[in-house]
């Protein structure tokens, strides 16, 4: 298959881009759970932001819309997707609260709905590392679905605006040429 897409500048999603190709294909990719894999990264929190979302979400999103296929797998699922919608509520409601104090009431609402759908998410970091390391990964991953929501949202603008200037030449150069000939 080649290996890794040696394209990407610093590492990124070139993992995520070779499965896609072995998926392709016919390829089955197998999970060893046995196996345990260390990153040997320091990260803090500007850090992790900026790799998560200048080297993951974006290259992410442009493979997702070059490739013209939205996978239900890996971070991509429907829970995932509800709650990147649910979490940009969340957002709405805490910033209409001090206009509107009812919103509030949905700002719970919604904070629940993000503890129940990704239940099995948190009871993973509970049994790993205990219950307040568990409450303070919430907020991490919440803001998580927040900037992957929004580095969604650039690739897709990003993305027609290159299609739209790819068009435009493409639709521009005979007249050029033409111009060009006559000369």
């Amino acid at each position: 298959m080649g290996g890794f897409d040696q394209r990407y500048r610093r590492p990124s999603i070139e993992d995520i881009e070779l499965g896609y190709r072995l998926k392709q294909q016919g390829y089955a990719i197998r999970l060893c759970k046995t196996l345990y894999v260390k990153h040997l990264k320091r990260w803090e929190p500007i850090s992790l932001l900026r790799a998560e979302f200048f080297y993951r979400a974006l290259p992410w999103t442009e493979l997702l819309l070059q490739q013209r296929q939205t996978v239900n797998d890996l971070n991509l699922n429907q829970i995932t997707r509800l709650s990147v919608v649910l979490t940009y509520g969340l957002m709405l409601c805490l910033l209409g609260a001090g206009q509107w104090p009812l919103t509030l009431l949905g700002a719970g609402v919604i904070s629940l709905l993000l503890l129940v759908l990704n239940h099995s998410v948190y009871q993973f970091f509970h049994r790993q590392r205990g219950t307040w390391f568990m409450v303070q990964t919430i907020p991490w991953h919440w803001l998580y679905f927040g900037y992957c929501g929004l580095a969604y949202g650039l690739g897709l603008i990003r993305h027609h605006l290159r299609q739209s200037r790819s068009f435009y030449r493409l639709s521009l150069r005979p007249l050029f040429s033409t111009f060009e000939l006559g000369r």
